[in-house]
C-alpha cells in the first residue's frame, strides 16, 4: 500500500487513498478474516488495487490458505 496518495486514474482528479477491507474466508471448514489491501478516489469513489496491493493479497490469502490446510 503506497504511503503518499497517487492521482486517480479513472478520474484524473481525485487522490488514491489507501484501505484494507477484512473479509471472511473459509477453507476446510474453518473461517478466518483476512485483510484486503486496495485504494479508494476522494473525488470520484473508485476502487483500485495496484499490483503491490494485490501482491500482498496474495500473501495474505497464501497464509490463510497453510494455516487451514494443514
Amino acid at each position: 500500500m503506497s504511503t503518499t496518495p497517487d492521482i486517480c486514474p479513472a478520474c484524473g482528479v481525485g487522490n488514491l487513498m489507501p484501505r484494507i477491507q477484512y473479509r471472511t474466508f473459509e477453507c476446510n471448514g474453518h473461517e478466518d478474516t483476512v485483510p484486503m489491501q486496495y485504494s479508494v478516489c476522494d473525488d470520484c469513489g473508485s476502487e483500485i488495487a495496484d499490483a503491490n496491493d494485490i501482491n500482498k493479497n496474495c500473501e495474505y490469502m497464501k497464509e490463510f490458505r497453510r494455516k487451514h490446510e494443514r
